[in-house]
C-alpha cells in the first residue's frame, strides 16, 4: 500500500511539472501549436489503461484544435521557450492540490482554449 502511494505521489510530481512548463507555452490568442502538439504526445504515450479514463473521442478533439492552429500558424516550427518565471505564475493559477494527470491536463486545456477563443 506505502508503495503504491509513493508511487502516485510521484506520478503526480512528475505530471504536475509538466504540465506547468506546457502551461507555460499558452499564449493569449497567438500561435499555440506546440502547446496542443505536447498534450497529443503527452496523451499517445499513455498506457491503454489510463487512456481509458479520458472520454471517447478526446483525442481527435485536442487533435481538432493542434490542426485549426496549424491551418492558422502553418507547419511547427522553433517556438520561444518558457522562463521558469512564466511556469509558475500560470501553473499556481490553474494547478490546485491533489490534481490527478487527468485532472491537471483538462485545466491546461480549459485554459489554452478560454485563451484561443478571447481573440
Amino acid at each position: 500500500m506505502a508503495e503504491r502511494y509513493a508511487a502516485s505521489a510521484e506520478l503526480r510530481m512528475q505530471d504536475e511539472a509538466y504540465f506547468s512548463s506546457l502551461s507555460a507555452k499558452l499564449t493569449n490568442g497567438g500561435d499555440n501549436r506546440d502547446f496542443f502538439k505536447s498534450i497529443l504526445d503527452y496523451f499517445d504515450d499513455l498506457p491503454p489503461v489510463e487512456k481509458a479514463a479520458y472520454p471517447d473521442g478526446y483525442r481527435d478533439s485536442i487533435d481538432s484544435l493542434y490542426q485549426e492552429q496549424l491551418d492558422q500558424w502553418g507547419p511547427l516550427a522553433l517556438i520561444k521557450q518558457a522562463t521558469e518565471e512564466d511556469t509558475e505564475k500560470l501553473s499556481e493559477s490553474i494547478f490546485k492540490e491533489g490534481q490527478s494527470s487527468q485532472e491537471m491536463l483538462q485545466a491546461v486545456l480549459e485554459k489554452a482554449i478560454g485563451l484561443s477563443k478571447a481573440q
